[in-house]
């Protein structure tokens, strides 16, 4: 909604919140792996949109990371 209306710093605002959000969750819990990947995708989005490349890069690794782990866990005989 923010990157529509080229809104991005109040965007990124968003997603920093949900970031904080993820990072105080328990983790002895399993946390949700489409809401972490959606969370970091958006984040690179942005930053990519406000010129931050490195910045987005690290998000972009982690949504990678999290893509694959929902890869195995969904088939696991794509992991062999």
């Amino acid at each position: 909604m923010h990157a529509k209306r080229r809104k991005l710093r109040a965007g990124l605002k968003a997603n920093y919140a949900a970031q904080t959000i993820v990072s105080e969750l328990d983790e002895s819990m399993p946390r949700n792996l489409d809401y972490l990947l959606a969370v970091n995708t958006l984040t690179s989005f942005l930053l990519l949109q406000i010129k931050k490349p490195t910045e987005a890069r690290e998000f972009i690794r982690i949504a990678e990371r999290i893509a694959l782990r929902l890869l195995d866990v969904n088939d696991p005989t794509l992991s062999e």
